[in-house]
């Protein structure tokens, strides 16, 4: 790029002219020129004057320039450091300070002035001065601004502050309400107050505002007592004056809620009060199951138990349980009945029986007939119930109750020709079932798991041919006991000659009648209550009861009396002898108390018989069998015997059923050991 090269002005002196290039013409005067060479030096020397002149200008000119320049930057910086300044004294709050402005006004323009000072020509210090007054006019204008918007910034914040503290007053205490809504009118129109100096219409529009937030939060705090209380005073007219009726229904809602919230804790509490006591009845009841297991349980520990007088797991069970335990104490052991295990093992597989108290009621009733479930059975069912409330366990109990469901068959026989031959199979069924659930308990207690049991593929699958033999009943078993049936007798009439055989049939596979009692030790009066009109009563465990009896010492001797009343209602014991007395009805009348408790489980047994389906109304005892009846079944009776008697092989190994004491695994062993020669 082509330069221009600088202009140098050089004015040399005379010596510095050779007069060898003087011409003639320079200096015409001296040549007879007449003087045309000092022309032209005036001449020059008036053009240099001025090029003088017009030099000094441009130099001045150029300068004013460069002021006018530096002025305009200088401005640049000033309106940056200004700024900046004041952006970060609306930041930092300093704003807040009422002398702010002048101050920061003052620092602007002392710094303008001694900048402006530094300019020399007019231009620049035009240009500055004009920059200078403009850029002091926009920034008082804008410290004026930001102040202001501070001060409205410092104004709400102190409105808002004040109107959440006397929101938070009205709504910890809604009482308040006109105190503090007058309290706050006051702050805001006092003249001297911190809202002086907004309008009157905004000012007012202010306190109206004020006056709705306060109304609502007073509402909200009547909520927090009691949203029933602010529901009513919503729905009347306490607060038309201050809430519009938006205001007033968002305030419902949250009554509504705050009511059903009320509801719901209520609820809470009572099922978290109704599970505290359960686990506090839970806990009783299971140290009264200890002692009552080591019969040390008194009736003392029971009344001042926290237990509830009646009802489910209550002292009024654990008093009839010691009383079963004492009735058991004094007479023979309850004779299990395998029936009732199982049709309750059953009942808690299936739902029917849901709780400790239903198991341990079979007891006390077992008990009081002598026969039925005993307590370690009882002891076993409650551990059934208790782990199937647990998700493995309902999984285990269900495998097997499949298990037993298909073994069952094997064991319990009966044969439709014949009727019910197999009378032991369900003791058999009950021995089986003992001793696989006590292989199950002992798996669990070694931390073995128990499924391997009911697993054909597994080596100790108990579902074998060789684990089944010793639980299933023989042909000759089958015999003789059909055989024992057959001598007491059927409850069903017996056919005439004309009978078809198939009513021969049905009376031959009816139950054997329950013993009499003409030959029951210690009886003094025979009973004269026909047990076979007596109304069925279904326990909550699905057997039935026609007679709950009670002893009683009348006049020095014992008398056996039904505590149900002909309409199968339970009578207490001051009834129960009142109504002999006034009826003489009794079911014998004996020598000892022991005596008559033995009659009683006779009667009890033998109401079974009577009864053989769920529900069923007593049979009616059979009437007298004609003579040629009587030889018929004696004869066949005869041919049973001998045919047992002389059936070939060897004569059946009596193993007998399960002693007391004996587990199931010694009781399998004891029964190969006997048929170890087979």
């Amino acid at each position: 790029m082509p330069q221009i090269k600088e202009y140098t002005q050089r004015v040399g002196g005379a010596a510095e002219l050779p007069l060898a290039q003087v011409t003639r013409q320079a200096y015409a005067s001296d040549f007879n020129g007449a003087g045309v060479g000092a022309q032209i030096a005036g001449n020059a020397l008036q053009q240099a004057a001025a090029d003088a002149v017009s030099i000094q200008r441009m130099v001045e000119d150029q300068k004013a320039r460069k002021e006018v320049t530096d002025a305009a930057v200088e401005l640049a910086r000033f309106n940056s450091s200004a700024a900046h300044e004041l952006k970060n004294a609306e930041k930092n709050g300093e704003l807040n300070d009422d002398a702010f402005t002048e101050a920061y006004m003052a620092r602007i323009n002392t710094n303008l002035d001694l900048v402006g000072s530094r300019f020399e020509t007019t231009a620049g210090r035009q240009a500055w001065e004009r920059g200078s007054a403009e850029m002091s006019g926009h920034y008082l204008i804008a410290a004026g601004e930001a102040q202001s918007r501070a001060a409205g910034i410092r104004a709400i914040s102190q409105y808002k502050d004040f109107v959440d503290a006397t929101r938070n007053t009205v709504m910890n205490d809604p009482f308040q309400f006109e105190r503090m809504e007058q309290g706050a009118a006051n702050v805001i129109n006092d003249p001297k107050g911190i809202f002086a100096h907004i309008p009157s219409d905004k000012r007012d529009e202010l306190a109206r505002t004020t006056k709705t937030e306060l109304a609502k939060s007073a509402v909200q705090g009547v909520i927090r007592l009691d949203p029933r209380i602010a529901m009513q005073q919503l729905t009347g007219d306490k607060w038309d004056p201050y809430l519009d009726a938006d205001n007033k229904h968002a305030l419902m809602t949250e009554a509504r809620v705050g009511i059903a919230g009320l509801d719901a804790e209520a609820r809470r509490q009572a099922a978290e009060a109704a599970r505290q006591r359960k686990r506090e009845i839970d806990q009783t009841n299971q140290k009264m199951v200890e002692l009552y297991s080591s019969k040390s349980l008194t009736i003392p520990q029971v009344l001042d138990s926290n237990l509830d007088a009646v009802g489910e797991g209550s002292k009024e069970h654990w008093v009839k349980m010691i009383e079963a335990q004492n009735k058991e104490h004094r007479s023979a052991p309850i004779k299990k009945d395998p029936r009732l295990f199982v049709n309750t093992l059953e009942g808690i597989r299936n739902g029917t029986i849901r709780s400790e108290t239903q198991i341990e009621n079979l007891f006390a009733q077992s008990a009081d007939r002598g026969v039925g479930i005993t307590w370690e059975d009882t002891k076993q069912l409650r551990q059934e119930l208790v782990e199937l409330r647990t998700p493995e366990g309902a999984k285990l109990s269900k495998q097997l109750d499949d298990f037993f469901a298909s073994r069952k068959a094997q064991i319990d026989k009966s044969n439709p020709q014949m009727g019910k031959i197999d009378q032991t199979g369900s003791a058999k069924m009950y021995d089986y079932m003992t001793m696989v659930r006590d292989r199950v308990d002992e798996y669990k207690r070694q931390g073995k798991d128990p499924r391997v049991l009911l697993d054909p593929k597994s080596p100790e699958f108990l579902g074998s041919p060789e684990t089944l033999a010793p639980y299933q009943t023989t042909i000759q078993e089958s015999i003789r006991t059909l055989s024992e049936s057959l001598k007491r007798g059927r409850t069903e009439k017996p056919p005439d000659e004309n009978a078809s055989k198939k009513g021969f049939f049905n009376w031959f596979k009816s139950d054997p009648k329950p013993e009499t009692q003409s030959n029951t030790p210690g009886l003094l009066t025979p009973g004269n209550i026909d047990l076979s009109k007596r109304k069925v009563v279904e326990n909550a465990d699905g057997s039935f009861s026609t007679v709950i009896s009670a002893s009683f010492e009348i006049e020095g001797k014992v008398v056996l009396l039904p505590t149900l009343d002909p309409n199968g209602k339970q009578m207490t014991n001051d009834e129960t002898v009142a109504r002999y007395e006034q009826t003489g009805e009794h079911l014998g009348i004996f020598k000892t108390e022991a005596d008559a408790t033995a009659a009683a489980k006779k009667i009890s047994k033998g109401q079974e018989s009577l009864n053989p389906k769920k529900g069923a109304r007593g049979a009616p005892q059979s009437s007298p069998v004609p003579k040629e009846s009587t030889d018929q079944m004696r004869g066949a009776i005869a041919d049973l015997e001998k045919a047992v008697r002389t059936m070939p092989g060897k004569d059946p190994v009596i193993v007998g059923p399960r002693k007391a004491g004996e587990s199931a695994a010694d009781y399998l062993k004891r029964w190969n050991e006997a048929h170890k020669n087979d």
